[in-house]
This record gives C-alpha cells, sequence and structure tokens, in this order.
C-alpha cells in the first residue's frame, strides 16, 4: 500500500524538500529513492550548504543507467581548506 508523505532533503532548510503529499510505499532506511525528470541543473545549482557533499548523479536514458558524477565525500570539501597552524 502507498503512503503520503514529505520528502525531504538532509538539511536543516526549512524548504529542503524534494517533494510534498508524495505518494510511496512503505521505506526502510537505506532505501534509494530516484528523483527523476529534473533537468540539468540539480548539480549546477547545488552547493556544499553546511558543508554536505554533493551526490552522485546517474543518467537513465531508453531503459538503462550509467554513472556519470561520483558522489563527493568529506575530503573534497577539506581539499580547498586553508588552516594556519
Amino acid at each position: 500500500s502507498l503512503f503520503t508523505t514529505d520528502v525531504c532533503g538532509n538539511t536543516t532548510y526549512s524548504r529542503d524538500y524534494l517533494g510534498k503529499n508524495c505518494q510511496l510505499p512503505a521505506l526502510e532506511i537505506g532505501d534509494i529513492i530516484a528523483i527523476l525528470d529534473v533537468g540539468a541543473y540539480g548539480y549546477a545549482m547545488s552547493s556544499h550548504f553546511l558543508h554536505r557533499p554533493k551526490p552522485a548523479e546517474v543518467l537513465l536514458e531508453n531503459g538503462r543507467h550509467r554513472l556519470i558524477r561520483q558522489r563527493e565525500d568529506y575530503n573534497v570539501l577539506l581539499a580547498n581548506q586553508v588552516l594556519d597552524n
């Protein structure tokens, strides 16, 4: 059966919603939700708000998928930091 729920991002920003009143099956921790048909601006308009690494990107085309951008890790966020000793 489906449940009505909001899909929220992982920040403390009050407008961090990916969808409101979505009909989804019961989900478990670790399940993955695909956000489809979002266009070309998802990565370009993303930021490192609250020091969050950017997610991986997967291209779905003609029923096939392929990874087109690796998920960032925290080393990427720290690489350009300049810390005085």
